[in-house]
């Protein structure tokens, strides 16, 4: 096919999905930073709202440098527009990505094999707020993501897909190491504040969370891989945990801690190294869960009231949110009224496709 023709044409989604199958090979450095300043160039000539993040942004920190097959940027503006403005000026293929949820422009250059993944105010599943945008920050290889959102942005990734291994667990740990101080509040509202599926074509949205509580182990692991040090990795991770699990008040994270206790009556030692927790927010999490009722010291050892837990995990169980929420509504709109397909499109559980049908005044079939 004549190159011209070629440029000019917009890939058809089966065969932009093949290319990614068959030439989505990891790319030096050497290759993928020259191309990224291309884009920059462009994009900045253009006056385009954008920020790195995935591996650029993490190169754009001095956290390390890495092979990647994709630059991921996120724009302000209409990402096909901004796609179409790069095909045209660096003579790309356009294409699309076809996971759930991924609703990138994909702009690739055939010569080196480096695709540009482009997303609308999201990184990735994660909105990309006002906030966001204000601490988007300036580098030498142009605007980044902040730190914090960097992290939010890796969580989760790892449990929901095989496929990443530890390349995203790697980039978490090494942006801890590297980072003198993170805004902690602002780290905890961005981990209420983004979701993700709990796999890549099926599951539930969960909050992250949900996925943060169970990622800790893995952390771990890649810090104790960086620092060559266990006193040094669990430390890290210790400081990490506590400021964020202290601030956090979603019953994702305390059901996780709470079915530990339930499953092993720990002592107060064995929870705090389980879960990577100091002295302080060790007690702020037993003092309420006492006050509840939920749990008993019997010296230092947790024991818990299963029926006060179920009864609080029951109570004001709450509502889907953001993209769930909405695919939620929409296929209910469409006239889905089977509780299980419902769930399974959207990635709700079944209650709450329960609760937002009756809120909505329809009647699901049983």
């Amino acid at each position: 096919m004549d190159d011209k023709i070629r440029f000019k044409r917009k890939f058809k989604e089966e065969e932009a999905n093949r290319f990614i199958r068959e030439e989505g090979t990891k790319i030096d450095p050497a290759i993928w930073i020259p191309k990224l300043n291309e884009a920059r160039e462009v994009l900045e000539r253009n006056k385009i709202s954008y920020a790195f993040f995935g591996a650029p942004a993490v190169a754009a920190h001095n956290v390390l440098i890495r092979p990647t097959k994709d630059v991921d940027l996120v724009v302000k503006e209409n990402k096909n527009d901004v796609a179409e403005l790069l095909q045209n000026e660096l003579r790309l293929l356009h294409g699309h990505k076809l996971e759930p949820d991924d609703d990138a422009e994909l702009v690739i250059d055939l010569q080196s094999k480096v695709f540009y993944e482009i997303w609308e105010n999201k990184l990735y599943t994660i909105i990309m707020t006002e906030e966001a945008w204000k601490r988007v920050q300036p580098t030498t290889m142009g605007y980044a993501i902040s730190r914090e959102d960097l992290i939010a942005s890796k969580v989760g990734r790892y449990l929901q897909s095989s496929l990443r291994k530890d390349t995203d667990l790697n980039d978490i740990a090494a942006t801890l190491l590297s980072s003198r101080e993170l805004d902690y509040s602002y780290l905890t509202k961005r981990l209420i504040e983004g979701e993700r599926r709990e796999q890549m074509v099926t599951g539930t949205v969960w909050n992250l969370s949900w996925y943060f509580i169970r990622e800790l182990p893995q952390y771990y692991k890649e810090l104790v891989k960086l620092t060559q040090n266990e006193q040094k990795a669990r430390e890290k991770l210790t400081e990490f945990a506590s400021n964020i699990i202290s601030r956090l008040t979603t019953k994702e994270v305390e059901h996780q801690i709470l079915k530990y206790c339930e499953k092993l009556t720990p002592t107060i030692p064995e929870l705090q190294k389980e879960f990577f927790l100091n002295n302080e927010t060790v007690k702020i999490l037993t003092r309420k869960w006492e006050e509840d009722g939920m749990i008993e010291l019997k010296g230092d050892r947790v024991k818990v009231n299963k029926n006060k837990m179920n009864e609080y995990f029951k109570k004001d169980a709450g509502e889907p949110t953001g993209f769930a929420k909405d695919r939620l509504i929409k296929n209910l709109k469409a006239g889905y009224r089977n509780p299980g397909t419902l769930a399974s499109l959207s990635g709700c559980s079944k209650p709450y496709v329960y609760q937002i049908a009756k809120k909505m005044g329809i009647k699901l079939k049983e």
